[in-house]
């Protein structure tokens, strides 16, 4: 089986948050090689004491901070969602391994996510119930001169990423365009009425894959079901796969019950 890292990426918002996501993908994830938070760094007005969250979960994890990855341009900087979009992009140049599992800071893992079939290929899951944002597509055809051949959308709040795709990516960009991914980007937001949403990193890797590596992925519609709830930071937080709160529109102290209940 593949050798896989499972990244997190936070920020101030969810920091209080991280240690139960933590646990769940400890509880979840099997033969992980590394565990890794991938924190933005660029809001700094809530310190976080990642020493107390490893003491908490019982269990080591590497901190790799947004501004070790790339030095951002002010523009995108501005753009705290974008510029995690593109620490994913570049996971490989902070993972060694293969694979990384991304996962976003909004979620609880509640169940197997189940990341290769038996003959280790990999998964790459889809939504078949929305189509794709349409200045997603914009992106990837103007800057990575790719199709879409497919009537699905590849956004969600995890993906696996095959670290070497995505320095292919990053070198056909460079190809494509003359520039890498992240000048790509710029140059998109930097474009007069551009879209509020102009760059997808979920969107942009399936269509790579769908496109140039399908023979050895597997491709498979999502396997898990969204339970949004809120917690007592009066956040959303996403609950995968096969658990959810026992009560729909839970008040916040009974969600709280329901979190310090978890086996995790």
């Amino acid at each position: 089986m593949h050798a896989f890292t499972v990244a997190v990426f936070s920020y101030n918002h969810h920091q209080h948050f991280l240690p139960y996501l933590l646990r769940s993908v400890l509880q979840h994830v099997k033969d992980l090689h590394d565990l890794v938070v991938v924190w933005d760094d660029y809001v700094r007005e809530c310190p976080i004491d990642f020493d107390l969250i490893r003491r908490e979960i019982n269990h080591p994890f590497r901190v790799i901070l947004h501004s070790e990855i790339f030095p951002w341009p002010e523009a995108i900087g501005r753009w705290g969602w974008i510029k995690q979009q593109l620490c994913k992009m570049l996971c490989h140049s902070w993972c060694d391994d293969e694979y990384v599992w991304i996962v976003d800071g909004d979620v609880l893992i509640t169940g197997d996510p189940v990341l290769f079939d038996p003959n280790g290929r990999a998964y790459l899951r889809y939504d078949a119930s929305r189509p794709t944002h349409k200045s997603y597509l914009d992106f990837i055809r103007r800057y990575l001169g790719l199709p879409q051949s497919y009537p699905y959308d590849f956004v969600g709040s995890t993906a696996l990423f095959n670290t070497y795709e995505c320095i292919s990516i990053d070198q056909h960009a460079r190809l494509t365009s003359g520039m890498d991914l992240v000048k790509c980007v710029l140059d998109c937001i930097e474009q007069p009425n551009h879209d509020p949403w102009p760059f997808s990193e979920f969107e942009t890797y399936g269509t790579w894959i769908y496109n140039t590596a399908r023979h050895s992925h597997v491709l498979a519609e999502r396997n898990w079901n969204y339970c949004a709830i809120e917690y007592n930071w009066n956040m959303p937080i996403q609950v995968m796969w096969d658990r959810g709160p026992p009560i729909r529109g839970s008040s916040l102290n009974e969600i709280y019950q329901w979190y310090q209940a978890l086996e995790i």
